[in-house]
């Protein structure tokens, strides 16, 4: 987008990231949809300050490693 696109709004809207609580409890509801455990490893991860949209991707990854172990 250009710079001119928010000269035709009036109103910003700011989304604070999740805390560190939130964003595991998000994991969480997430890994136990794909039967995904939440590992040490998964924790460390999730403990970075991060959205819930890369909170899911690491389980998603983590959901896609499983599977590939398997195969």
């Amino acid at each position: 987008l250009d710079p001119a696109v928010w000269r035709r709004f009036d109103v910003h809207l700011e989304f604070p990231l999740p805390t560190k609580a939130e964003i595991l409890a998000y994991a969480r509801d997430k890994a136990q949809k794909f039967s995904v455990p939440v590992t040490t490893e998964l924790r460390q991860m999730l403990a970075k300050r991060m959205s819930c949209a890369d909170a899911e991707q690491l389980v998603e990854d983590q959901a896609r490693r499983m599977i590939l172990r398997e195969v």
